[in-house]
C-alpha cells in the first residue's frame, strides 16, 4: 500500500510539473511575441531617421558615425524579432554598403556581419569575415 501511494504522489507531483513548465513555455511564447511586435516599431522608426540631420543634433564628427549607429540598432533590434527577414535586410544593408568586398567593411561592420552571418546560414562569409577581423587584428599588432 504504501508503494502505491508513493507512486500515486510522484504521479501527480509530475503532472504539476508538467503543468508549471507549460505555463512557463506559453508565458515565454506571449512575451516573446510581444517582443517582437515592439521590436518591428522600433524597426520603422530607425528607418525614419534622417541621419544627415541626426549627426550633428548628437554631437557626432559625421554622417558615416550616425549611420553606423543606425545599423547597428537594426542589427541588435532583427535579433530580438521572430523572423529572420529582418536580420536579413540588415545584413544585406551592411553588405551593400561595402560592395560585397569585406575588405572595405569597418570593424563595427565586420563584427556585427560575423553575428549575423551564422543564423542566416552564410558560414562561407562567416570564416572570411573571421579571417579578415584575424588578418586585422595582426597588422595592428
Amino acid at each position: 500500500k504504501a508503494y502505491n501511494k508513493l507512486t500515486e504522489i510522484k504521479k501527480s507531483h509530475s503532472k504539476t510539473l508538467s503543468q508549471q513548465f507549460n505555463e512557463f513555455k506559453k508565458g515565454i511564447k506571449q512575451w516573446s511575441k510581444y517582443l517582437s511586435n515592439d521590436m518591428v516599431i522600433v524597426w520603422n522608426i530607425l528607418n525614419t531617421i534622417n541621419t544627415q540631420f541626426l549627426y550633428p543634433e548628437m554631437d557626432m564628427n559625421d554622417e558615416d558615425e550616425c549611420i553606423q549607429m543606425v545599423r547597428t540598432l537594426k542589427v541588435n533590434t532583427s535579433m530580438h524579432m521572430n523572423d529572420y527577414k529582418w536580420l536579413i535586410k540588415s545584413y544585406n544593408n551592411i553588405m551593400r554598403s561595402c560592395e560585397c568586398n569585406f575588405n572595405f567593411l569597418s570593424e563595427d561592420d565586420s563584427i556585427l556581419c560575423v553575428t549575423s552571418s551564422p543564423f542566416l546560414g552564410e558560414f562561407t562569409k562567416f570564416n572570411k569575415l573571421i579571417n579578415k577581423m584575424m588578418r586585422d587584428k595582426n597588422k595592428k599588432m
